[in-house]
């Protein structure tokens, strides 16, 4: 979609938008600073890290100091590597409030070739992102050499040794159904923004998507078919009926009256299916046929009350 590959633009080249640092160092600070090693090949760090906030993020970054702040972002240390012979390294250390969040950053964008650092990572062009525990780092070299690579796999996997806490993926990602799953096309997130960039449903927050919301995001092959299915998970059953009731209403245009599963052929002449059960929203996008959308949408209801007994 069109407006993901702005999000991928953004996001290279925010790390180059640099203005002036902020806040002081505490101990959280500090141990930001020891994951990253002093010197990686030939390249070295001398200039003093920079530190930004919650409040001061924008002075980094523009437009994507959103996507950050719609996860628990705390804090982001940057270092500068440089070689005289060689391209620049700028390292991005964010830390986040807990690996579920550190996780859902990465799943924003995970185009390239996987490699073995930390949870996971993904390496191209000179630009590579990985997690592990709360922290998820972005290194990204001015432009790609055999030996800025070397480089940027050394500051990687450095700091993923350093780094001591470790993270697994949210539970709600399990219950996605393995069959036709594509993996690297999972979005773990919170807010509607989030879900207006991997797939727009509508301007206003239908599905009433917020801090206190979980939502898992994944697309399938199956059967020459390549639907999409959306799982919100609400603080309770009555805000997960609300929703689901006004995703029926706005988005379908239907009645959703006393169902919990609710089907309906949109414009386009696709299936969308949308089911209640309990505090979750299951919602199924692009199917060619109806028997598609059930079968989703019944596999994905199953998983649900197999892993939230």
């Amino acid at each position: 979609m069109k407006s993901s590959c702005i999000l991928i633009l953004v996001l290279a080249i925010a790390g180059w938008n640099v203005s002036a640092s902020a806040s002081g160092h505490d101990d959280e600070v500090m141990k930001m600073h020891s994951i990253l090693p002093d010197s990686a090949v030939e390249w070295r760090s001398e200039s003093e890290d920079r530190i930004f906030t919650r409040e001061t993020i924008f002075d980094y970054m523009n437009g994507a100091g959103e996507i950050y702040l719609s996860y628990d972002f705390e804090e982001l240390l940057i270092r500068e590597y440089s070689n005289p012979s060689g391209p620049s390294i700028v390292v991005e250390v964010y830390r986040m409030g807990s690996p579920e969040d550190a996780y859902g950053v990465f799943t924003h964008d995970t185009e390239g070739e996987t490699v073995d650092v930390g949870e996971d990572a993904v390496y191209s062009s000179g630009f590579l992102m990985f997690w592990k525990g709360r922290i998820f780092m972005r290194i990204l070299a001015e432009r790609e050499t055999p030996e800025a690579k070397k480089a940027i796999m050394h500051i990687a996997e450095h700091a993923a040794g350093v780094i001591t806490g470790r993270g697994r993926v949210p539970t709600l990602v399990s219950c996605l159904p393995a069959d036709g799953l594509r993996e690297r096309e999972i979005r773990y997130f919170h807010k509607p923004l989030s879900l207006n960039i991997h797939y727009f449903i509508a301007d206003a927050n239908i599905l009433d998507l917020d801090e206190k919301t979980d939502a898992v995001l994944a697309r399938y092959d199956i059967e020459n078919q390549k639907p999409r299915i959306l799982v919100v998970a609400y603080p309770s059953p009555s805000d997960a009926r609300r929703a689901y009731e006004q995703f029926i209403r706005v988005y379908l245009r239907g009645n959703a009256s006393k169902s919990d599963n609710h089907i309906a052929q949109i414009e386009k002449g696709e299936y969308v299916g949308a089911h209640h059960i309990n505090r979750f929203s299951i919602l199924v996008f692009e199917c060619s046929t109806k028997g598609m959308c059930e079968t989703l949408t019944a596999r994905t209801a199953e998983k649900l009350k197999e892993v939230f007994k």
